[in-house]
Order: structure tokens, then C-alpha cells, then sequence
């Protein structure tokens, strides 16, 4: 039986490797372009310094630091939209939980909630996945648990709701978090080669 941890580990596992192995092919194909730019304004520039000097030069330097800069802002998009793509797809994945994975989600993350009244509220893409009998178990096994008619709007996953306090279980929620970490990581992984 996975746990929470362990499913947002495969599936973070998962969509790195994608992520880096995607990002890598298309880093290199823009690299390549990019050398064969350089390659180019260099020959340019060398027949415009034997009639401009010192402007051209600066000119030069300054279409470089145009390229690169394009490049980077090429590679940071580029790597966004693997990253959204990704998480689309593990998103996706994530929805179509059997109704044993989600039993045990749930069967888990209540034992980790305080044992006070608590409401189950599924997300509407989960909605009717578990059968009758796992959630009178599931009501047996925590007898604190109530389940709502109410659903999250387009949501996979559930929310345990106690008093004020919302533990927020829904798989986009769950994904959010890792994916905004590894945007971070590409965002600083730019500045690195920039420097």
C-alpha cells in the first residue's frame, strides 16, 4: 500500500526524469543553433572590425548578449512547458487512482488528521470511484468520518475538513507543490549558467 509520500516521490521521480531528458534534447538543439549564430556574427563581425573598430566591437558584444539572453528566455519557456505538460500528465495519472489506491489515500491521511468529527469531501473527479462497502469501512475503521454529498469542483483527490481546518488532499493541491519547487530549480539552474 503506497502512501501519499510515496506516490508524490514516484510520480515527482517521474516526471524529473521526463523533464530533464526532454529538457536536455531540446537544451542541446538549442545550443547548437545558438553556436551556429555566434559562429556567424563572429565571421560578420570580423570583416565589419577591419572598417569600424571599436563601435563594432561593441556592437558585437551587444548581439551576443542578445542571443544568449534569447536563448536562456528560450530554454526557460521551453522548460515550463515540459513542466506543465508533465504535470498535466501526472495530474491525469493521479485521477484515474483505483478505488483500492484512493481507499488506501484516504485510509492514511485520516490516520494522520486528529481523531475529532471530521468531513470527507471528494473531488468530483474521485466522486464515485470508491464502492459503498469501502466506505462504510472506511467509516467503521474511523468512526469520526463523515462523507459529504458535496464535491470539490474539478478536482481528483479529497479534503478532510475538521472545524476550521481544512486538510487539502486533492491532487492538484498535492502536485502544486512539487511542481513549483522544480520551476524554482530551473529558474535558479538559468541564473547558474548565466553566471
Amino acid at each position: 500500500m503506497a502512501t501519499i509520500e510515496e506516490i508524490k516521490d514516484n510520480v515527482l521521480s517521474k516526471v524529473k526524469q521526463e523533464e530533464e531528458e526532454k529538457a536536455q534534447r531540446e537544451k542541446e538543439k538549442i545550443k547548437q543553433k545558438t553556436e551556429e549564430q555566434l559562429k556567424q556574427i563572429d565571421s560578420e563581425s570580423e570583416n565589419q572590425r577591419a572598417r569600424f573598430k571599436k563601435s563594432d566591437e561593441q556592437a558585437e558584444k551587444n548581439k551576443q548578449q542578445q542571443i544568449k539572453k534569447a536563448q536562456r528566455s528560450k530554454e526557460l519557456e521551453m522548460q515550463d512547458h515540459l513542466v506543465q505538460d508533465v504535470f498535466s500528465k501526472a495530474l491525469d495519472e493521479l485521477n484515474e487512482l483505483s478505488a483500492d489506491e484512493l481507499y488506501d489515500l484516504i485510509d492514511q491521511a485520516l490516520t494522520v488528521v486528529p481523531d475529532r468529527d471530521t468531513v470527507l469531501l471528494y473531488g468530483a473527479n474521485n466522486a464515485h470511484t470508491l464502492s459503498d462497502a469501502q466506505i462504510q469501512d472506511l467509516q467503521a475503521k474511523h468512526q469520526h468520518v463523515t462523507v459529504s454529498n458535496e464535491t470539490v469542483r474539478r478536482a481528483g483527490g479529497f479534503i478532510l475538513s475538521q472545524d476550521a481546518v481544512d486538510y487539502n488532499y486533492t491532487f492538484s493541491a498535492l502536485l502544486a507543490e512539487v511542481e513549483n519547487a522544480l520551476s524554482a530549480s530551473f529558474i535558479q539552474m538559468a541564473e547558474d549558467e548565466e553566471e
